[in-house]
């Protein structure tokens, strides 16, 4: 994933890799420190984690890859979100 920043004065690539959307980490950033959910919700969320990667994986080796945001403001600020 290639998250890309542009404004007037900086501009800023930062490149992820798409194995952290199924990572523990990123469960719990998700989650926030949610104490409200039980052990089974937590699993069935790293489950759907697990599924959504291997088909993002899946759209980009068949499809290639695809701008997921592109927003521009209008002082000339743009983000892009690139998988």
């Amino acid at each position: 994933m290639k998250i890309k920043i542009t404004t007037d004065k900086t501009r800023l690539n930062l490149w992820l890799p798409n194995f952290l959307i199924k990572s523990r980490y990123a469960t719990k950033f998700f989650l926030n420190g949610d104490a409200t959910k039980s052990k089974g919700e937590i699993l069935q969320i790293r489950q759907i984690q697990k599924q959504f990667y291997r088909l993002l994986r899946r759209y980009v080796k068949t499809q290639g890859h695809f701008t997921l945001l592109e927003v521009c403001s209008a002082d000339g600020s743009q983000v892009t979100i690139k998988f």
